[in-house]
């Protein structure tokens, strides 16, 4: 319910004006949809910006007690290149120096690092994460920054003209995971070691940095352990769809995966036929999951019937539904919401979870849990 609540929110979020688009809501949206479970309040995260940007000010006001960072309101902004200079040295200083924040190099494929509450726990994030919350809390010192989609590097530039200079070179680039450290374009090229063209040192739309970060997930959730249902590829696709309905690559991986785990298949039908419709030229992959779909229900169908009843090498159903229980491997623990006699599975999910290693393979009873994390996972009674 918090899931469809926050995706509710996302779309329209999407749907204002784009001048109004603030990224620290949208990037609290994709945590909130990611993590159900826990609680990401906005208040609480825009309690935590308020801080640092009070500390901000404390330290720059010794250094210059003038300084009209210090009674900014609103969407105001500096126009002195030299003050805002200065601003953005205090904010350095508090959050790389004095509070620590930091890019996590050490667990840079780390999901946490793309959650803006846990980079304000933990304060470190990857370039993107921490550009959102660098950005933000510039915003609040009255000085504009404008995100930029740079290859392999989020970052963020800083204009050194008049506003609308439309040259790279009337631009610095400030690298918030290296510490707020400002680039020139020729840098940011040595950065990542290689030539980069002018398209890419443009700002971009506060709906492309949301892509990217869901971008960054769905990338994660496609090396994510299978033994854990794929949650996070599940979560980052139902977030890039939101952005882009029509996305037939993407709605084609969701309808493979909800396939693959041998779940909402009705729903599975419902997104084939949206791609045969948005894209004709897919129809054999669609057609070859359409019939292995029909076939699932089926079978669910025959072997959920009244008359149904054990064959004599089939193991008797030990759980029933509303019990709680702990995988006795991985140590999560879920609820039992339905059962199948043997596993109902297709036979490639089947034969990539390697399920007829287990001591009784793909006979025996399998069971439907709710885990903690808000996912489902399908379990060999064995298991």
């Amino acid at each position: 319910m918090r899931q469809e609540a926050t995706l509710r929110k996302l779309k329209t979020f999407l749907q204002a004006p784009v001048n109004s688009q603030d990224i620290l809501e949208g990037a609290v949206l994709i945590d909130q949809y990611c993590n159900p479970l826990e609680d990401v309040s906005p208040e609480n995260i825009q309690a935590e910006i308020d801080d640092i940007t009070r500390k901000v000010k404390v330290y720059l006001s010794a250094k210059n007690s003038r300084h009209p960072s210090l009674s900014m309101a609103g969407d105001s902004y500096i126009e002195d290149l030299d003050l805002q200079g200065q601003a953005l040295e205090a904010l350095n200083h508090v959050l790389f120096t004095a509070m620590k924040f930091k890019g996590n190099v050490a667990d840079f494929y780390n999901p946490l690092n793309s959650y803006i509450h846990q980079v304000l726990i933990n304060r470190t994030g990857i370039p993107i994460s921490l550009s959102v919350l660098y950005l933000t809390l510039a915003k609040h010192l009255g000085i504009r920054l404008e995100p930029v989609n740079f290859p392999h590097h989020f970052m963020l530039r800083w204009c050194q003209r008049a506003q609308g200079a439309s040259n790279i070179t009337d631009y610095v680039y400030v690298d918030a995971f290296g510490n707020g450290k400002c680039l020139t374009a020729k840098e940011c090229e040595y950065m990542i070691g290689q030539h980069v063209t002018e398209e890419f040192y443009a700002a971009v739309s506060t709906k492309e940095v949301l892509q990217r970060m869901v971008g960054n997930l769905l990338n994660l959730g496609k090396r994510e352990s299978k033994d854990r249902s794929f949650m996070l590829l599940r979560v980052s696709l139902d977030l890039y769809l939101a952005m882009y309905p029509d996305s037939v690559q993407h709605l084609l991986l969701q309808a493979r995966l909800y396939f693959h785990l041998g779940i909402w298949p009705e729903k599975v039908l419902d997104i084939l036929q949206n791609i045969q419709a948005l894209d004709p030229s897919q129809h054999g992959a669609v057609a070859y999951l359409v019939q292995h779909t029909l076939e699932h229900i089926e079978r669910r169908r025959e072997d959920s019937g009244p008359n149904v009843k054990l064959r004599s090498s089939e193991k008797e159903v030990c759980y029933s539904v509303g019990l709680l229980v702990r995988h006795k491997r991985y140590g999560y623990s879920g609820v039992i919401f339905g059962w199948d006699p043997v596993c109902m599975m297709p036979p490639d999910w089947i034969e990539n979870l390697s399920v007829h290693q287990l001591p009784q393979g793909a006979n025996q009873p399998f069971y439907s849990i709710l885990l903690e994390d808000g996912s489902c996972s399908y379990v060999a009674q064995g298991e």
